[in-house]
């Protein structure tokens, strides 16, 4: 028993010290705005929590928050860091539909889920907490945080649903294609 507490334990750490890496090397997508970024960290967590359960990916996903601030620090005054940490949870705990049926139609529902929530709940959070929590905070004038057309709300719901539609379908198929391999051992 104690034998498969540290097991578990262990497994949890190497997922997160592996996501947490991946975190690290963030890339932007060029026509959005620069704090606008892109990492492939989710896809590591979807496979630690397929492997060990949805609590498991909840600590993957906390433990890497922790570890990227400590690492890399922040520069949004910790909104980008809880943002990535409440993304991250909206994406990957729908995906645990694809735990009771392990098939690949299965999973494919699973992180179609996952993505449909990630964007829905990105733009949410993003319009109604994010954005105007790190204007305030900021002493940033919200009409200066997104500037590109004049048109504020259509460049936001572009910039929001192009980023977490392509971290979703990154993340997904890099998980798919991961979690198959490991399933083989």
């Amino acid at each position: 028993m104690l034998h498969n507490k540290i097991l578990y334990i262990s497994r949890i750490a190497i997922f997160s010290a592996i996501a947490t890496v991946l975190a690290l090397f963030s890339f932007p997508v060029p026509p959005l705005p620069s704090f606008y970024k892109v990492n492939l960290s989710d896809s590591i967590v979807i496979v630690g929590g397929l492997v060990l359960g949805p609590f498991a990916a909840s600590l993957i996903i906390f433990i890497r928050t922790v570890l990227v601030m400590l690492v890399k620090g922040t520069s949004t005054f910790f909104i980008g860091n809880l943002a990535d940490m409440l993304l991250s949870f909206s994406f990957v705990m729908p995906i645990f539909i694809c735990k009771r049926n392990r098939t690949l139609r299965g999973a494919i529902k699973g992180i179609g889920t996952g993505i449909f929530n990630l964007c829905i709940f990105s733009l949410v959070l993003n319009y109604f907490v994010l954005i105007p929590l790190y204007s305030k905070i900021a002493a940033v004038p919200y009409n200066e945080i997104l500037i590109c057309n004049n048109n504020l709300l259509i460049q936001f719901l572009c910039a929001v649903l192009l980023l977490n539609l392509l971290k979703g379908l990154l993340c997904g198929t890099l998980a798919l294609f991961i979690h198959k391999r490991i399933l083989r051992y």
